[in-house]
């Protein structure tokens, strides 16, 4: 059976040359303190329009910082009374989703081209990570970038494409994955090896891909989905689920994340796991086996890969939930960080219309999707609002938020899920404020943390600005100082 560095600025003192933004999230993780979202009891007797309420009300707390930015001229002396705008370009904050959909039109060639350049357009228009592709290989009623289905025959033009496109264009390249102990996505030819030999094979893809992508992909999702697979030297005794033991998944892990952190110590590591969230997906006849004992054996894991010092960086939640209420999410969250005080980052998100037409057949296609518009805009607020959520990526995206008339044509309409999501990120969770500074030539505002750029007129009888780019984030203290070399 199938189941599929941070800035701590003190002083912070530039002229008017561009700084190139680096994204917070590029940097090590750090870890955030224990916290809760409610306590048990409040947990126990709230409704889901109070948790919900609770979370838009949360996130400015937890999203957003105090800035304060010192203007002065050549000589050191504050400029008073200038009128200035702050504008948030690229938030803290990862929003993204899977490309598999952008390289089959890169591997359609000419013919997609046109389409291909719109559907990044739109793609970047809500999004600021790219969650790239490379399975080592994949079944083919799955229409996923294989990089070695064949011994030898390494093809990463595909993945490299959408990894360049990503950092030409202001996004967190994201790889996925590195390894996924199933059949299917191990190569059919590896099998003719003793496992001391496909261990080698497997250490040389790891090493070449990090490698190769170092500085390029800031993120790996290292092995996927290994609770419910043997450890590959088991591989020929799989049925699924296939509970193995912790000390043989920690035996073949822990060489993997050492492995990616030896040929790339900057990146951001995921172990990638879905059947956490609900029992609504799982259909088997291991009674024993439930999300709640998943759950478990997850944090477990990591606790024990952390005994090593070979744990992720962060962990990775695939939420494939079936519709998880907000309460069991918030749950959830609360659950995993204060039992291994990592991050977490929702890494396959969907929400398909299936699931409410099983359960309510009498729904139309229109209010299933207003439903499921709805549920995705809860989910994703709640995961928002939560301190120990550090990125929130869907799995087939724009799929669901666009629609195109045919395979290659670059003629598109986009669904109400698309504004939905454009107006979190572009309009309810971002900041763009014009302030004046006062006679100690300072600005102060909150703002969401991010990448931010700072415009100043060059002469008060013109229409003419320049701007500094800046980083906000939430471990920054004191005020950050910008010199203006024009006359003002």
């Amino acid at each position: 059976m199938e189941r599929r560095t941070f800035i701590k600025t003190s002083a912070l003192t530039v002229t008017g040359a561009s700084l190139a933004p680096v994204l917070l999230a590029n940097n090590p993780p750090i870890l955030h303190p224990k916290s809760r979202f409610l306590s048990d009891n409040e947990y126990k007797d709230a409704t889901k329009e109070e948790i919900i309420l609770k979370a838009k009300n949360d996130i400015p707390k937890i999203r957003k910082g105090k800035v304060e930015i010192k203007l002065v001229n050549i000589k050191g002396e504050p400029i008073k009374n200038l009128r200035v705008q702050v504008k948030l370009t690229n938030h803290a904050f990862l929003f993204g989703d899977c490309n598999p959909s952008m390289a089959n039109m890169f591997e359609k060639g000419v013919g997609a081209s046109q389409k291909l350049k719109l559907y990044r357009e739109h793609f970047k228009g809500v999004m600021n990570s790219l969650n790239c592709t490379c399975y080592w290989t994949e079944r083919y009623d799955n229409s996923m970038v294989r990089t070695e289905d064949f011994q030898g025959e390494i093809l990463l033009e595909s993945f490299e494409d959408s990894v360049n496109w990503a950092n030409a264009n202001g996004l967190v390249a994201k790889g996925h994955p590195l390894f996924w102990p199933v059949p299917k996505a191990i190569p059919q030819w590896m099998k003719k090896y003793p496992w001391e030999t496909q261990q080698k094979f497997m250490e040389v893809r790891i090493r070449n891909m990090v490698s190769r992508f170092k500085g390029r992909v800031k993120i790996w999702d290292v092995v996927n989905e290994m609770l419910w697979e043997p450890a590959p030297k088991n591989l020929n005794k799989r049925v699924w689920p296939y509970i193995e033991t912790l000390d043989n998944m920690v035996e073949y892990i822990a060489p993997i994340m050492q492995w990616v952190k030896e040929e790339d110590p900057t990146a951001i590591t995921l172990l990638n796991e879905y059947g956490t969230e609900t029992d609504k997906e799982l259909v088997h006849d291991i009674k024993e086996v439930t999300y709640l004992t998943q759950r478990q054996r997850y944090a477990d894991l990591i606790n024990k890969l952390g005994d090593k010092g070979l744990a992720p960086d962060v962990m990775g939640l695939q939420s494939h939930t079936g519709y998880q209420n907000a309460k069991d999410q918030m749950q959830m969250y609360d659950w995993y960080h204060g039992k291994t005080g990592l991050p977490i980052h929702v890494t396959e998100f969907w929400a398909f219309g299936n699931e409410l037409k099983k359960n309510q057949p009498e729904l139309t296609d229109e209010q299933i999707s207003a439903k499921q518009n709805e549920y995705v805009a809860e989910y994703l607020t709640c995961a928002f609002a939560h301190p120990a959520i550090d990125a929130f990526y869907f799995w087939g995206f724009m799929g669901l938020a666009t629609e195109w008339r045919n395979d290659l044509e670059p003629i598109v309409k986009t669904k109400p899920m698309y504004d939905t999501m454009k107006d979190f990120v572009k309009k309810t969770w971002t900041t763009d404020e014009k302030l004046t500074t006062n006679s100690d030539g300072i600005i102060s505002f909150e703002g969401y943390y991010g990448a931010y750029e700072l415009v100043y007129p060059t002469n008060k009888e013109t229409t003419i600005h320049s701007g500094f780019p800046f980083q906000h984030n939430k471990y920054q203290s004191g005020v950050m100082k910008f010199v203006i070399n024009q006359k003002i």
